[in-house]
């Protein structure tokens, strides 16, 4: 299947190595958002979008499904990042747990993350549909 190509999707990618450099510098976690209290799985996610890129890289006409997939991971991870203080911490009664997490760098992180991945997804999910329109 030779979906069409997401020009910028190698360049967002090959962009991972600056931000794990930025985060385990100066903890400024800006990609992986929703992983900000999970720090294994923040470091396998990085992980997954260096694979991606060698994927995207080796085989371009790829790059709106393995977008559409990277970005349905990213949403998630940042509902359960957001959602992951209030029904676990605040419960408890350990409201400096849950404050430290939902910061306003959190928030910022959270809008700029966000946005990002619905712009992938409908771009990458738009370039499918017209993959499957013209193959009618």
């Amino acid at each position: 299947m030779k979906f069409p190509v997401l020009k910028w999707v190698k360049y967002y990618y090959a962009s991972t190595v600056l931000f794990i450099v930025l985060d385990l510098t100066l903890g400024a976690n800006v990609r992986a958002v929703g992983f900000e209290a999970f720090p294994t799985l923040r470091i396998l996610y990085y992980i997954g979008c260096l694979g991606c890129f060698v994927v995207i890289l080796k085989n371009p006409h790829w790059s709106a499904p393995i977008v559409l997939g990277e970005s349905i991971i990213n949403l998630l991870s940042l509902i359960m990042g957001l959602f992951t203080p209030i029904y676990v911490y605040i419960p408890e009664g350990n409201l400096d747990k849950a404050y430290s997490i939902l910061s306003i760098g959190f928030v910022i992180n959270f809008a700029i993350a966000a946005s990002i991945a619905l712009i992938s997804f409908y771009q990458s999910q738009s370039a499918i549909e017209e993959y499957f329109k013209k193959r009618r």
